[in-house]
């Protein structure tokens, strides 16, 4: 590889994503909606590599990265949530950084502060991106939440009018 001194403008960071309805997502697409939180479990634990954030494989000399070999682990998070709206609805994943712009600390998630924090999250209107990829376990579609956004009123009016 050689570095470039060609300049590259209008680059495209962010994936495309077309606003559907619920009941129109297929597997494999990238999708943006807005609907509201109806269900939210209790949040899981995982471990993960703090170099590269790939989930640890646990054996007898403790945590085990395929890439980075023995590390100390880091501990994530991730919560399930159905999102409705109204023309169907779809189990969501959410992961750490996710769960932040619902507006949950870490601290948040243990067992004596969630179901308090829970109860004033549900019913949250949101404009929820991601992916939606088949869950091979259940054989169910699921909605991997990339970005979370709140609704803006003043476009959302102009966009129905």
């Amino acid at each position: 590889m050689k570095l470039s001194s060609d300049k590259i403008e209008n680059v495209k960071v962010d994936r495309e994503c077309m606003e559907k309805i619920i009941s129109e997502f297929s597997i494999g697409g990238s999708f943006k909606a807005r609907a509201i939180i109806v269900q939210m479990f209790e949040p899981r634990e995982f471990e993960v590599c703090p170099e590269c954030g790939t989930k640890v494989i646990q054996d007898a000399d403790g945590a085990r990265c395929e890439k980075h070999g023995k590390v100390i682990p880091k501990k994530r998070h991730l919560i399930s949530i159905i999102l409705d709206d109204g023309s169907g609805n779809i189990r969501a994943i959410l992961f750490s950084e996710q769960i932040e712009k619902l507006g949950l600390k870490e601290e948040e998630l243990e067992p004596g502060i969630f179901p308090e924090k829970r109860m004033s999250i549900l019913g949250k209107e949101a404009l929820f991106t991601g992916n939606v990829r088949q869950n091979k376990l259940f054989n169910n579609s699921e909605f991997f939440i990339s970005d979370i956004q709140d609704i803006d009123i003043d476009k959302l009016i102009e966009s129905l009018e």
